[in-house]
């Protein structure tokens, strides 16, 4: 009731992303996974075929940290999942919570500090949740490509000013060098996951600026961040327009003549750089990628 009093307090409308048309909403990118060239389809789903595949994914990865392997991925106006495919298999997810009258899946560890964020004048709040990749998907150009289409659905379809995440206390360092994210509070316990957790933080014009600097930055690639690895701003252009061809439409329909916008397009992805440098410094902390991701 809380949460739902300072919801109503400070919005008139919910932001969120409708199911008839996130569904299908794709964006195919070649990268490189072992140092092979693979196409990546990248979804904003809903459709409950695929949720399930995501989730089986996240119970595995979980299951195989001690986590547990019975949880579930919220879904509805305030939720939506992010996948990335191979050979139309989920090899990744990721969700998108905005902040709603229901509250976050981070107040139930963190209610006092969320409560603060919250209550902050000209704040927006959302969460990123039920992250995991598969074991053998070890490309930051993967990860970061994930994090940025969920960055521009997201603020498409939302107002958010901030953006928290609840990590492991041992992957901190990671979020915070690899993103930008600046711990929040104290360690508490996930009860859900029965291990200790930290809260984070991160601006979204922050990471909108982050992108603009660094993304498809090919000679920053050296330096220890995912935001080179992030889609170019041209493919941020396209993308954006036709997202919202889609939702201009309100219906698969439109959805369907955005999809073939981009494959018209001519969306060129960016030059693969196959040297030895480059191939180092994709070698370099896989394990650890590996290990963020779940």
């Amino acid at each position: 009731m809380e949460n739902r009093a300072r919801f109503e307090r400070r919005h008139t409308q919910p932001d969120g992303i409708s199911s008839d048309w996130s569904g299908n909403f794709t964006h195919v990118r070649k990268v490189v996974i072992a140092r092979q060239v693979r196409e990546v389809t990248f979804r904003a789903v809903q459709q409950s075929a695929m949720l399930m595949a995501a989730c089986e994914l996240l119970n595995d990865r979980y299951g195989w940290r001690g986590y547990g392997s019975s949880h579930s991925i919220p879904s509805g106006v305030h939720h939506t999942t992010f996948t990335a495919e191979v050979d139309e298999t989920v090899v990744g997810t990721i969700t998108l919570a905005i902040d709603s009258e229901l509250g976050l899946a981070v107040d139930r560890t963190f209610a006092d500090d969320v409560g603060r964020i919250r209550d902050t004048k000209g704040t927006q709040i959302c969460e990123l949740t039920r992250l995991a990749f598969r074991e053998d998907i070890r490309s930051k150009e993967v990860l970061a490509s994930l994090f940025h289409f969920t960055f521009i659905v997201g603020t498409a379809v939302s107002s958010c000013t901030d953006l928290l995440i609840e990590v492991s206390p041992r992957h901190t360092d990671f979020y915070h060098k690899m993103l930008g994210f600046e711990r929040v509070g104290s360690m508490k316990t996930n009860h859900s996951v029965g291990s200790p957790s930290q809260l984070m933080r991160l601006r979204v014009d922050a990471i909108g600026s982050n992108i603009r600097t660094l993304a498809g930055a090919l000679d920053s690639r050296k330096c220890y961040s995912l935001y080179p690895y992030f889609l170019n701003m041209q493919e941020e252009r396209q993308i954006r327009r036709a997202f919202a061809a889609g939702q201009k439409r309100g219906n698969e329909g439109g959805v369907r003549e955005a999809a073939k916008y981009l494959r018209q397009g001519a969306l060129q992805p960016k030059t693969l750089q196959t040297s030895s440098s480059r191939q180092n410094f994709e070698q370099r902390d896989t394990e650890s990628l590996t290990t963020q991701a779940a």
